[in-house]
C-alpha cells in the first residue's frame, strides 16, 4: 500500500495542509494537499490526536509567512532568490507561495528522499498543479552527501520544515555545518519541536551561533490544551510546542560560546 512506503511525518503533514478540523466553513491550508488526500485516502493516517494536525498548521502558515518576508525584503532590494526546501516531504508550497513571487524568486528546488520524491512526480503529473509541479527543480540526496547547487545570481533561502524530525541531533548539525560551509550567502528557515526542560537537546541561540548562525527572528508557539464546551464537545484543538527560527551566516567574533 501507498501509505507503507511513505515516511508517517510526510503523511501527517500532507493530512494537516489538506484538511480543515472543526465546523467552520474555511479552505484548507493547501489545494494541492487536499486534491492528493481524495484521490489517495490511504495516506491519511489513523489514531492521531487533532493536536499534531493543529501544531503542523500553524507552523506552515508561520514558515510561509516568513519565506513571503524574505521575498518582499529581496523584492525591495532588487535581489533575486532560488528557494530550496530540503525534506519538504508532499507539502506544495510551490503551488501555495511561488506565484505570487515569481519576479524574486527565480528558481524553487527540492531535495529529499527519492522514495518521496517519486511518488509525488507519479501523483502530481496526472494532477489539476501539473504545471506548477513542472516547474520545481527535483533532486535526491541521502541527508548525508547533497549540495544545493543555487541557481547563479540569486542566494539561496533554505527551508528546513519538517527535518527535524528526520534526523538525530548529530545529524541535523551536520547539515546545518554543511550548508554554512557550502553555501555562505544562504539564509535559513528551519522549525524544531518547542524546547523546555525536558527535551533532550535544547538549540539554544549559542548553540546555534557556535555552528556559525545568527537567529534574525526565534518564535517558539507554546503548548495549547484542547477546549471543550460544557458537554465535552471540540470546540479547538490543542497544540504541541514548536519552535520557528530565520537565520543568516554569522562571521566569528572573539569571546562567543554557547549558552
Amino acid at each position: 500500500m501507498t501509505q507503507q512506503r511513505l515516511p508517517l511525518i510526510a503523511r501527517l503533514s500532507l493530512t494537516a495542509l489538506g484538511t480543515v478540523e472543526g465546523g467552520r466553513v474555511r479552505e484548507p491550508v493547501d489545494a494541492g494537499a487536499h486534491w492528493t488526500l481524495r484521490e489517495h485516502p490511504d495516506l491519511r493516517p489513523r489514531g492521531i490526536a487533532p493536536d499534531a494536525y493543529s501544531t503542523i498548521r500553524a507552523r506552515t502558515r508561520l514558515v510561509d509567512r516568513m519565506i513571503i518576508d524574505e521575498a518582499h525584503a529581496a523584492r525591495k532590494l532588487g535581489r533575486r532568490m532560488c528557494l530550496v526546501a530540503v525534506g519538504p516531504g508532499l507539502d506544495a508550497r510551490w503551488h501555495r507561495v511561488l506565484p505570487a513571487y515569481r519576479d524574486v524568486i527565480t528558481s524553487y528546488r527540492e531535495l529529499d528522499d527519492p522514495t518521496i520524491q517519486a511518488f509525488k512526480h507519479t501523483v502530481l503529473t496526472d494532477s489539476p498543479y501539473h504545471a506548477s509541479w513542472a516547474t520545481v527543480e527535483r533532486r535526491t540526496f541521502d541527508f548525508d552527501s547533497w549540495a544545493l547547487g543555487p541557481t547563479p545570481g540569486a542566494f539561496p533561502l533554505v527551508v528546513m520544515e519538517g527535518v527535524a524530525g528526520r534526523l538525530t541531533p548529530d545529524g541535523l548539525r551536520a547539515l546545518l555545518t554543511h550548508i554554512r560551509m557550502t553555501t555562505p550567502d544562504a539564509r535559513l528557515i528551519m522549525a524544531l519541536p518547542g524546547y523546555g526542560a525536558s527535551e533532550p537537546v535544547r538549540w539554544s541561540n549559542g548553540t546555534l551561533r557556535s555552528l556559525g548562525w545568527d537567529p534574525e527572528e526565534d518564535i517558539l508557539l507554546g503548548p495549547r490544551h484542547r477546549l471543550a464546551s460544557i458537554t465535552g464537545d471540540g470546540v479547538c484543538p490543542g497544540m504541541y510546542p514548536q519552535r520557528v527560527l530565520r537565520l543568516r551566516h554569522r562571521h566569528a567574533v572573539a569571546g562567543d560560546d554557547d549558552d
